[in-house]
């Protein structure tokens, strides 16, 4: 039987360790080899029991031989699943989609809450790469920022950065990320903008590399129902996010512009502007 048909055959996992990072944000760390070989930017399918499935990126897990997925509490399935404890299980596929692919050199990295998740599993190749990492990160205020003191011990000694900004000046510079984000592209060459989390910061950051002349890869979230490409839920452009993303590059994003940004589609399928998150 082939891999893919392997990843697509729903499975349980025990939950071996939670970890709360925020306020409403929790870690959950488990063991499942498919996940074990996943490359960053890839996503699995979370069926949480008596409330629904979503897709969820995978995240760096705090042990090497460990997966972990990181939660925010947002809607009935997530708000179940960070009330689950130690011991319990959940379902999960894949993974699946397209992964980052590694750029050498000096990079800028900008995450918005856990758009930080696929981000971190990203860094961890990057600097076996020895490629030097801007990180900005963003959050409303200090109490909600993801993974800020983790990405500063994964950087020790490599000559990477890590820039705080929040919306009410917390932590760091106050004010948005990618204002942030634009000060290191005018002080250094980057040569790669990485990216994931609301996808309003996203278009920002997307526009920034098409001024600076900086290519992107953007790991998008769309609505996504089944993640195999059958359902048409998560399309934006000509593009299924599930299987021809979730991360997609300049080219691409060029193509769908228009969109990014925009519009998204509701649980129907009907085109909807994107609303900020308040």
């Amino acid at each position: 039987m082939d891999s893919h048909t392997d990843a697509d055959r729903p499975r349980f996992v025990t939950i071996k360790r939670i970890v709360i990072e925020t306020p409403s944000i929790r870690t959950f760390i488990f063991d499942d080899a498919m996940c074990s070989a996943a490359k960053p930017g890839q996503f699995s399918m979370i069926w949480v029991p008596g409330a629904d499935e979503v897709p969820m990126s995978l995240s760096l897990p705090y042990r090497v031989g460990n997966c972990a997925i990181t939660v925010k509490d947002w809607g009935p399935a997530t708000n179940k699943m960070c009330r689950m404890s130690r011991g319990e299980k959940f379902g999960i596929r894949g993974p699946y989609g397209k992964s980052f692919t590694i750029s050498k050199g000096e990079v800028l990295a900008i995450g918005g809450g856990t758009g930080m998740a696929p981000l971190m599993l990203l860094f961890r190749l990057l600097l076996q790469r020895n490629s030097r990492i801007n990180l900005v990160i963003g959050a409303k205020t200090s109490s909600e920022l993801l993974f800020f003191g983790r990405a500063k011990r994964l950087f020790q000694g490599s000559g990477s950065l890590v820039i705080s900004t929040t919306d009410d000046g917390s932590s760091g510079y106050k004010g948005l990320a990618t204002d942030a984000a634009r000060y290191v592209l005018e002080k250094k060459r980057i040569t790669m903008i990485y990216a994931c989390g609301p996808e309003l910061m996203m278009k920002k950051a997307f526009l920034l590399g098409e001024e600076f002349g900086v290519s992107c890869q953007m790991s998008l979230e769309r609505p996504m129902k089944c993640g195999l490409g059958l359902c048409g839920s998560c399309v934006i452009g000509n593009y299924l996010l599930c299987t021809e993303g979730p991360v997609l590059s300049s080219s691409r994003l060029r193509q769908v512009s228009e969109e990014l940004g925009q519009l998204t589609r509701d649980k129907t399928g009907k085109m909807v502007p994107i609303q900020s998150k308040a």
